[in-house]
């Protein structure tokens, strides 16, 4: 009996030499690479809650009998008024269970500014234990996000937010916690062996299914696992891009299954690949959604506004590209607030290349009677709407003498599609059906060169964002289509918004308004940028494309702001390229061209104290 078992042993033995000589990139270099980097996983799960309860306990004469009312919590946009927030009194405090009990969890809060908060964590035992005192900050009734570490001495499994016993509107609004989890790097290269003696286990008892087919499969994919994995590790990435790698190597494993289907059509080998294909076709939007939710909120918070996360450098606390607090600013210097998207903000251009900031230079060299300062108020797929509320809530603290708001042309759609979703969906969500849409666009465009597919991708993106059925379903429509089709689309959106911001700038800030219309490069040559992605989106140098400058100047003399279009700057600008092969936006010779006609404008219309 032995002697059989020590050979059994010796085979097996055998066998798993045999192929682990197929396999060394996942079972010997990953975790040579995992001893050499070592460290783990971080994963950060972020969980809002949605309900609570609002408690007030009996009186202390016993004429009130305690009460629990609950109530839904969800996140506003920042800034909003709280008239959807949850009131409580003096006497009230709202109570929410976690998810579960914790000790160490970051706590963001949202609630009414201008009062402040006691908060509680309630152990399983019903025990309150002092968490966080949230304090007052300013004098406006808005709603703001507050976060704080929180490190409990004891576990908690619910929240209890009281106010702080002066009299006024407490409100809250929302409760999000964050809690990390840790998966070492080792666990890797253990799954990896674990499943290899799995399967060189299986061979003696199945030599034609499960581990056999497993392993030729694996020894095929070995080095792409490899090449996969180590960077991985290297670069610290996260979870996610794993999934999508997952997701990867599952189409083509499907892909190589079908071919083994089709040498083989047995119904389990078809079934079996059949399911596989669905899976991965169901599986690769949701991955990449995920994967574009963590980059893009990793930058900018979840709310509509979308509003960029401060980064201690260029991103200062009140969320916009400017070295310096407020309480840095002036009021005896000029001071000229730039409003507007990615061009204004200056996309992939160093700080001191974004416009706003050139625009300072330049004036800076004529005879000003004051010294002019630029703020930066210009974010990434910003517009009217969204730098209207920007300005509503963080003007007054910069004292603008000037607002100057540069339109791009898709701020025509996107002020619809923000104004749309305010009213319906409060938060950013990334569609997985949109996320198909796009990967259908992208592989069309690279193997078919633009064929009706795009179309397809169209029809699909519009059909997944019926909730936004009032909204053009082209971005570009403004330049696609004759003007007097679009007159009552801009009217109800970016026309409405810029008065908006004149009135507030003038009535609330005493500041003057100037619009300058953008060009973009396919609506007056087709030699600049060739290679951007919005190509397929537009018809260059079509019929159509000059509608926005035709518009702002048929409306000119009803306007209470000033308009100045810097397409004839561009136009006869020398410099070539002005935008990124690439990308549609202005590289910095571009932004010069834009910074330069800006400011002799604002010069020789007298909107800034300076000479020529």
């Amino acid at each position: 009996m032995i002697e059989p078992a020590g050979r059994a042993v010796a085979d097996l033995l055998h066998s798993a030499g045999r192929e682990l000589r197929r396999l060394p990139g996942s079972l010997v270099v990953v975790p040579l690479a995992v001893v050499a980097v070592g460290s783990q996983y971080t994963c950060t799960t972020h969980q809002t809650v949605t309900s609570a309860t609002v408690m007030r306990a009996a009186s202390t004469d016993g004429s009130r009998s305690p009460t629990a009312v609950p109530v839904r919590l969800r996140f506003e946009p920042e800034g909003a008024d709280d008239r959807d927030a949850i009131r409580l009194r003096p006497d009230e405090y709202l109570q929410a269970r976690l998810p579960a009990e914790m000790t160490a969890f970051t706590l963001e809060v949202q609630a009414n500014c201008c009062y402040g908060y006691g908060v509680e964590g309630i152990t399983s035992q019903g025990r309150a234990v002092p968490l966080w005192s949230i304090p007052a900050e300013g004098s406006r009734p808005r709603l703001r996000t507050r976060t704080r570490e929180i490190a409990a001495p004891v576990p908690v499994a619910a929240l209890r937010i009281a106010p702080l016993g002066e009299e006024g509107a407490h409100a809250v609004s929302a409760i999000r916690v964050a809690s990390n989890h840790t998966l070492p790097h080792a666990a890797l290269p253990g799954f990896g062996w674990a499943l290899f003696l799995l399967s060189i286990a299986s061979l003696r008892f199945a030599p034609r299914q499960g581990g056999r087919f497993l392993l030729d499969a694996w020894a095929r994919a070995d080095a792409t696992i490899a090449v996969v994995i180590i960077p991985t590790l290297l670069f610290r990435l996260t979870p996610t891009v794993l999934a999508v790698a997952a997701t990867t190597a599952l189409v083509a494993l499907g892909v190589l299954g079908c071919r083994h289907a089709f040498r083989r059509l047995t119904y389990p080998a078809l079934i079996y690949n059949g399911v596989l294909i669905v899976l991965a076709i169901w599986l690769m939007p949701r991955m990449v959604a995920a994967l574009v939710e963590q980059s893009l909120f990793y930058e900018y918070d979840r709310t509509i506004d979308h509003r960029m996360r401060p980064d201690g450098d260029e991103i200062n606390a009140d969320s916009i590209r400017f070295r310096g607090a407020s309480d840095s600013i002036d009021g005896r210097d000029f001071n000229i607030v730039f409003l507007g998207d990615s061009f204004t903000y200056g996309f992939d251009l160093q700080y001191e290349e974004a416009v706003p900031y050139v625009v300072e230079r330049q004036l800076g060299l004529r005879a000003c009677e004051r010294p002019v300062r630029a703020i930066n108020f210009g974010w990434t797929t910003s517009s009217p709407l969204l730098s209207f509320r920007l300005l509503r809530d963080i003007g007054h603290s910069y004292h603008p003498d000037l607002v100057v708001y540069m339109l791009d042309v898709t701020d025509f759609h996107d002020d619809l599609r923000y104004e749309r979703q305010f009213a319906s969906m409060r938060r950013i969500q990334i569609l997985p059906s949109a996320v198909a849409s796009a990967l259908l666009e992208r592989a069309a465009l690279v193997l078919f060169d633009r064929s009706g597919i795009v179309q397809i991708a169209e029809n699909l993106r519009t059909a997944s964002e019926r909730e936004l059925s009032d909204v053009p379903a082209q971005q570009f429509f403004v330049t696609n289509q004759p003007l007097a089709d679009s007159v009552e689309d801009i009217e109800r959106g970016v026309a409405k918004n810029l008065r908006s911001i004149n009135d507030y700038a003038a009535d609330a800030l005493g500041a003057d308004m100037v619009l300058v219309v953008l060009p973009r490069a396919f609506q007056y040559t087709d030699r600049e940028s060739p290679d951007n992605r919005e190509a397929g989106r537009y018809d260059p140098l079509g019929p159509h494309v000059l509608a926005p400058f035709r518009y702002f100047e048929q409306r000119r003399a009803d306007l209470p702001y000033r308009v100045l279009s810097l397409l004839p700057a561009f136009r006869q600008a020398r410099d070539f390229p002005l935008y990124f092969r690439d990308d549609p936006h202005w590289n910095a010779a571009g932004a010069r061209v834009a910074a330069r006609g800006i400011a002799d404008y604002l010069v020789r219309e007298g909107a800034v104290p300076c000479g020529s």
